[in-house]
């Protein structure tokens, strides 16, 4: 038998014989099918809430900060009208 031409990315045969055959790799089937062990799935749980309510100092200063804000807006605007509002006259 003759050694198969040796074929690169820029030849392709023309032919091919059909009676041409590639050396094979003799392969060994294991006696037992691989088969995947079982994945086992664990549900988690959240962690539980704390049971108690916890002061928080930045939220309060917070709110103090924007009750003062809109209480001198509201002061400003009401000024304002009142300035703007001249029909009535005081004695």
């Amino acid at each position: 038998s003759s050694p198969a031409p040796a074929v690169n990315s820029k030849t392709v045969p023309a032919t091919v014989s059909p009676s041409a055959t590639l050396p094979t790799t003799p392969t060994s089937t294991p006696s037992t099918p691989h088969t995947k062990p079982a994945r086992t799935v664990t549900p988690t749980t959240a962690a539980p809430a704390s049971s108690g309510r916890k002061f928080d100092g930045a939220s309060f200063i917070g709110g103090i900060i924007l009750g003062m804000f809109l209480t001198a807006i509201f002061i400003l605007a009401y000024k304002w009208w009142q300035k703007r509002n001249k029909s009535y006259h005081s004695l």
